[in-house]
């Protein structure tokens, strides 16, 4: 599965389309530590054509519906996190701007050089940037790339 996807499944209950994610729970303690202190990366991962952030383990955790906790660890750990972290805000602003601007620099340099897939890739990769400066300047979780510009 990867490095961030420990496995879990997609259902479709009553119509409605139902994701259960495992996760491991020390990781996602480690990572949330890491995210509240500004701690951002990316990581490449099949089915994330942007690639999978750290702190997306953070947004699933704040949009889930916990059934079963018994000893309150999920629960503890989803308080940690329910007011967006501004310096997570902070360095995701920071990387991401830099990233699309560097990617665009690139489009600039390339759009009249024959290299569509070249070009056309950064201008993906600077729009997704984008993204998630929007998803950080309103305190939101972005989860993933799907429907993400609604």
């Amino acid at each position: 599965m990867g490095e961030w996807i420990d496995g879990g499944g997609s259902l479709v209950i009553d119509g409605y389309h139902v994701n259960i994610i495992f996760r491991d729970i020390e990781k996602l303690r480690q990572v949330i530590n890491e995210s509240l202190e500004g701690n951002v990366s990316i990581h490449y991962q099949t089915g994330h054509p942007h690639g999978y952030l750290n702190v997306m383990y953070m947004g699933e955790l704040s949009i889930s519906q916990i059934l079963l906790d018994s000893k309150g660890i999920l629960k503890a750990l989803k308080n940690r996190i329910e007011i967006y972290p501004e310096k997570m805000k902070h360095a995701i602003i920071s990387f991401f701007l830099f990233e699309s601007s560097f990617s665009l620099m690139f489009i600039e340099a390339n759009v009249d050089k024959q290299d569509s897939f070249y070009v056309t890739s950064h201008c993906f990769r600077s729009i997704a940037c984008l993204n998630q400066v929007i998803f950080a300047k309103n305190n939101a979780y972005c989860i993933n790339e799907k429907k993400c510009f609604l």
